[in-house]
């Protein structure tokens, strides 16, 4: 019976060609777009999985509310937000901050302009990135500690083991690579390929603690995440926004008639960079 079903539609199939070809063609390039549309969700859904406890992490974003304008909103947050999450919020763990700049970075006669970050010491205790070499959770604890990539470890010493060696920046501070991590995959917001301690002499982090205990300062640029402790995040959810006790400068209330307000909200750190974020 079978054999006869497919012999009556190849006639068919060979009796109207050009139909038959249209509606293959179709088929096919439906199936096509299916799974290409499945694979890219399947990607963007993906985003920082391979960390462990990724699901835990979140990154903070503040919008400002200035009178007569549209809401700016900022993917990073001020500079003291960090510190005063883990005071005000009982259910985050640890929390850290994260900046980049362009110095110059030289070993011997190789010498290239690099984007370099530097961070506080929990970072990679709160996102342990796969390791190659070196202790990652207590790299940053020194002033002078570098992580690189794989890729980075090549392009400055070759095959030598690049632990404990060091590398110049901008010809005026030595850091000492105590840790190497995997080049960074696709599914990931992070781009960094160098980060140093927060506490080095030339990071953007150190320079904003002399703003500390200034009036009317506000730096919103800085990318701060934190982690949670166990299954914290329906009680957090409902406690973003409110004002903090430490910081005078960030409101969930109604604001006053020609004053500005600034609003925090948390997202989870598994979203590109790029505004596809969840919220919380």
């Amino acid at each position: 019976m079978f054999r006869n079903y497919f012999a009556a539609a190849l006639r068919n199939l060979t009796r109207n060609k050009l139909v038959s070809v249209i509606n293959i063609a179709g088929l096919a390039i439906g199936f096509a777009a299916a799974i290409l549309i499945g694979l890219y969700l399947r990607y963007q859904a993906s985003y920082e999985s391979f960390l462990p406890g990724y699901n835990q992490v979140y990154r903070l974003s503040l919008t400002v509310n200035q009178p007569g304008t549209t809401p700016e909103i900022h993917d990073g947050a001020d500079f003291l937000m960090a510190e005063r999450l883990k005071l005000d919020y009982p259910e985050v763990e640890m929390s850290a901050r994260i900046i980049g700049q362009f110095p110059s970075v030289r070993r011997g006669n190789a010498e290239f302009q690099e984007n370099v970050y530097s961070a506080d010491a929990d970072f990679f205790r709160m996102m342990p990135f796969p390791t190659l070499a070196g202790d990652l959770a207590t790299a940053l604890d020194s002033p002078d500690g570098l992580v690189i990539t794989r890729g980075i470890a090549q392009k400055y010493f070759g095959d030598e083991d690049p632990i404990g060696q060091t590398l110049e920046l901008n010809r005026n501070e030595t850091l000492r690579v105590l840790a190497v991590i995997e080049d960074l995959p696709g599914n990931t917001h992070f781009n960094f390929r160098m980060v140093a301690s927060g506490k080095a002499k030339f990071s953007g982090l150190r320079s904003l603690e002399s703003l500390r205990g200034r009036p009317n300062v506000f730096v919103p640029n800085v990318a701060t995440f934190f982690r949670l402790r166990g299954e914290s995040r329906p009680l957090i959810s409902r406690r973003m926004g409110r004002t903090s006790s430490s910081d005078t400068t960030s409101s969930s209330s109604a604001p006053r008639r020609g004053s500005t307000s600034i609003r925090s909200r948390a997202y989870t750190c598994c979203r590109r960079a790029d505004g596809r974020f969840r919220r919380t």
